[in-house]
């Protein structure tokens, strides 16, 4: 069972429209920064505070390649296993965002 802390942290950090549009875009694609920030329209430091906060509940996984840090959907511990429906819910949902990562997958596939 979760205490009244770390609850509260997992449900502060579910609580914002651009860590929502992170999920969304990291459930379907490993991006780097650089790549979301092109697909959201924000600046770096913006992005990296917000996949920060998701990090610190360990919703996020990060992993070095060269000079980039790719980002992705971290396994659900059991902690968050009880926002599972919920993430899913996020992950699932149409979004203007997703046109624009496709975008990006081809432009990475060249």
């Amino acid at each position: 069972m979760l205490n009244e802390e770390k609850q509260s942290a997992i449900l502060k950090a579910m609580a914002d429209e651009t860590r929502l549009r992170l999920i969304r875009l990291l459930s379907r694609e490993e991006l780097n920064v650089q790549e979301i920030c092109e697909i959201l329209d924000f600046p770096q430091p913006r992005i990296s505070r917000n996949l920060s906060v998701l990090k610190s509940i360990k919703l996020v996984n990060d992993r070095r390649e060269g000079t980039r840090i790719y980002y992705s959907m971290a396994q659900l511990d059991e902690d968050l296993q009880l926002m599972a429906p919920y993430i899913d819910s996020i992950a699932q949902s149409p979004h203007a965002d997703l046109n624009l990562l496709d975008k990006i997958l081809a432009k990475r596939a060249n």
